[in-house]
């Protein structure tokens, strides 16, 4: 009798919860109410292109519609770091806080207080998180902190027709490649030959057979960034995060593989034959639009980036027209693989504990991550300012960034240019799969077009090696309050030695023979595994076997 009442009890007890998760008929309908409601907002990390936050056609749109009025308090990106400190400490928070915080602060000052639990807020009102949850599971636990509280809202990028989907690619100049009479390489080895060709053969005509670098190396954190895929899996959204990542379930760091080892011993090879760039370590190293722009003619003949505007002016289309991206190379066993990642978050809205506002701020943060391409596509302006302005709609015949698709609009702006239109993508935004894809792929007369061509490169040349053994950890990983201080000294402690060694390998200041055993002691003895244990901990707890 006892189990059967306690079974009851228990099913009443899950009644009760689904109905307290069930939305209120009002989500996601506007305006939330008859009298305006005044948010306070500090932006932390403002992009500067944008004139008047209190009069962007942005605010605007979103006060129109929600019938708030966002008062802006603008911290600008170099002082952002010590303001949230600051905003922190002086216990009077805005109604939200947008930026700056990140999923560490989230966890710390939300279980000390400071920030509102959003997990009632998300029932009750978050018909559009809850649209892309369904779409996305995962994404609720990316928001879960290790308490079970959600303590912030992220922006959420589907990148299907995403450039930044693959981020390590490789611009090789096919210019080039004729010059010397090579193909594009399909493995390491013929990478090799290429270079040593590029290096040997005046391969851009100038008739200076000194003056060209076969591989360039557009930052120290880039270098070997498409290379070491050919050899074991760099698990990073961004080379300059840690390269951790996740294989059947287990915690695994690129920087320890036997994979890792050789790939730094091929990249030696280079570096001692003068193939790669000489400078490539060197603080602030050289201006790569320099050496592409070059008098006597381009200057480079290949190079891991992830775009063209990071080694040459876009406006210089003679040189644009040499390069293009080349696929990844294949591994040991013949296959190509690379990270391809399929959707990114990046924390973005807070709520203060104590605002008075919380619910109307919390349904302004669920309708910014409407889609906009419902009702008519009237949400574009949420993102690009008022239509006709910041944006129109894609005329009869315009195709989009895969030049095949049809065009659903266009910009009417500049990227990196003052306006107050729109905020640069620089709130809190849901970006469907296809949002790039739908962007007219129109360019000026004579103008290179890097978005089409970097939307092309990434769905034809990148994608379809996607590793589907491993994959890259959650950026929102999250460790608990009494973790996370020890895991964040413990990382950049690694970090550091890492990249530091890694420079050391390839210039042959280290030999990947006689110093990689000590290289890894030493890891050991900075608490490599305990650190690795505190990744299976918070991955197994936030994500699950």
């Amino acid at each position: 009798m006892k189990k059967l009442v306690s079974l009851i009890l228990a099913a009443m007890l899950l009644l009760s919860c689904a109905a307290m998760a069930e939305l209120d008929p009002a989500a996601n309908t506007f305006p939330i109410s008859e009298e305006t409601t005044t948010i306070n907002v500090t932006k932390f990390g403002a992009r500067t292109e944008i004139l008047d936050w209190e009069t962007n056609g942005v605010t605007q749109y979103w006060q129109d519609k929600l019938n708030i009025d966002i008062v802006w308090e603008i911290i600008p990106s170099e002082t952002a770091a010590e303001m949230v400190s600051v905003t922190m400490a002086s216990g009077e928070l805005p109604d939200v806080m947008l930026g700056g915080l990140g999923k560490d602060m989230a966890v710390a000052y939300g279980a000390q207080g400071f920030l509102l639990p959003m997990n009632d807020l998300v029932d009750k009102w978050g018909a559009n998180l809850g649209a892309i949850i369904e779409k996305h599971p995962e994404v609720k636990n990316n928001l879960t902190a290790p308490d079970g509280n959600i303590y912030f809202l992220a922006e959420v990028r589907e990148l299907d027709y995403n450039h930044t989907s693959a981020p390590f690619k490789m611009l090789m100049n096919m210019d080039w490649l004729k010059n010397v009479g090579k193909e594009v390489p399909t493995t390491v080895d013929e990478l090799y030959d290429v270079l040593v060709a590029f290096k040997e053969q005046d391969a851009n005509g100038n008739g200076d057979p000194d003056d060209e670098i076969p591989l360039f190396g557009s930052n120290a954190d880039r270098v070997g960034s498409y290379i070491m895929q050919a050899y074991t899996y760099l698990g990073a959204k961004d080379v300059s995060t840690n390269p951790i990542y996740i294989e059947n379930g287990e915690i695994k760091a690129t920087y320890v593989q036997d994979g890792y080892k050789e790939g730094l011993a091929f990249l030696n090879k280079l570096y001692t034959e003068g193939l790669l760039d000489p400078e490539c370590f060197a603080e602030g190293g050289t201006n790569a639009k320099m050496l592409t722009g070059a008098e006597n003619g381009n200057r480079i003949g290949a190079c891991e980036t992830h775009a063209y505007s990071a080694i040459m002016d876009l406006t210089r289309t003679d040189v644009t027209a040499q390069f293009a991206f080349i696929e990844p190379l294949k591994n040991a066993e013949g296959v190509r693989t690379t990270p391809v990642n399929a959707i990114s978050m990046n924390p973005m809205f807070y709520i203060a504990a104590d605002s008075e506002v919380a619910e109307a701020a919390f349904r302004w943060g669920d309708a910014m991550l409407q889609d906009p391409y419902a009702d008519d596509m009237a949400g574009l302006a949420s993102f690009y300012g008022p239509e006709g302005s910041g944006w129109r709609r894609a005329e009869e015949g315009e195709l989009g960034g895969d030049g095949v698709t049809p065009a659903k609009y266009a910009y009417l702006f500049t990227w990196g240019q003052p306006n107050n239109d729109h905020m640069h993508e620089d709130l809190m935004e849901y970006f469907v799969g296809e949002h790039k894809l739908w962007l007219a792929a129109t360019a000026a007369e004579g103008a290179f077009n890097q978005e089409a061509a970097l939307l092309q490169a990434t769905v034809n040349q990148y994608q379809p090696y996607a590793n589907t053994e491993c994959t890259t950890v959650s950026p929102l990983l999250m460790f608990a309050e009494d973790e996370v201080m020890e895991a964040s000294q413990i990382q950049a402690d690694i970090d550091a030695y890492v990249k530091e060694s890694k420079a050391a390998f390839i210039t042959g200041k280290m030999s990947v023979e006689a110093d990689w055993e000590t290289y890894l002691s030493t890891l050991e003895s900075m608490q490599f595994s305990y650190l690795m244990d505190l990744y299976q901990t918070a991955y197994t707890r936030q994500f699950g076997e």
